[in-house]
């Protein structure tokens, strides 16, 4: 049983339609990345995922069962979503805002049992920000924030990740530290699906390459079989020139 499955998923927004015809599954310890421009669809897939939207059509299976028919605690508990970069208290204590990661798995009275302050002490030791845990969100850099917000979901746990354009904010240093945790969680276990920008930063951290044009499929298989010269100049429009170097592909513009 594979952890994520889209069958044949479409969605619109109104009139306008956004996802055609989509499918593809996640196994339990991969790490997908899905790529494409701007537009095209790649946000929407994972709120489909993320059960933050309902398809008009296909299904969404979570752990080999409908994603809406869960109740939003019980789903909490298999998945962590980390979404695009959105505003938080200010006031609010880093720590206790990691800490929201463990409420689908707390009791009745939402109180916190060793095992909950366990994992939140490693997301933090993990992300680097330990030594943040006691500043205020609103004393913390955009860079710092971001980490605080991916160690809340490390805490979450569950069966999937998935990240919306996770290294926003973060300089080249802390955006390859969070694709390595990314890319451990799937080696623990997890099934791991991340929107990414980069192709380079796709090609060195994820198994496979989910590539997205106008709402459909693209491309879907390993980085060097999908970042093609060819597909790039379809998709993208551009011509480049396609390097692979230690299973990163690279791609630059044939004409500077």
């Amino acid at each position: 049983m594979d952890p994520l499955r889209l069958d044949g998923a479409c969605f619109g927004y109104g009139s306008h339609r956004v996802l055609h015809d989509v499918s593809f599954s996640v196994q339990a310890g991969e790490f997908l990345a899905i790529v494409g421009p701007n537009g095209c669809g790649k946000s929407t897939t994972l709120r489909l995922l993320a059960g933050l939207e309902r398809p008009d059509a296909g299904r969404v299976l979570v752990m080999g069962r409908e994603a809406a028919s869960y109740s939003r605690r019980a789903f909490a508990r298999h998945v962590a979503l980390l979404t695009q970069g959105v505003g938080v208290p200010p006031a609010l204590v880093a720590r206790d805002m990691v800490a929201m990661g463990r409420h689908a798995r707390q009791g009745f009275l939402n109180r916190r049992s060793r095992e909950d302050d366990a994992a939140i002490d490693r997301a933090l030791e993990e992300m680097e920000v330990a030594d943040l845990a006691h500043r205020r969100m609103g004393e913390l850099s955009g860079g710092q924030v971001q980490r605080m917000r991916m160690a809340m979901v490390l805490a979450q746990g569950g069966d999937v990740l998935l990240l919306d354009e996770p290294t926003t904010f973060l300089d080249l240093r802390h955006q390859y530290g969070l694709l390595r945790r990314a890319r451990r969680a799937a080696r623990e276990g997890r099934a791991v699906v991340a929107v990414l920008h980069d192709f380079t930063q796709a090609s060195l951290y994820a198994d496979r390459i989910l590539l997205m044009h106008e709402g459909r499929v693209a491309g879907h298989g390993t980085p060097g079989g999908v970042l093609t010269e060819t597909a790039i100049h379809r998709v993208f429009g551009v011509r480049t020139r396609g390097v692979q170097m230690g299973g990163a592909v690279f791609h630059i513009p044939a004409e500077p």
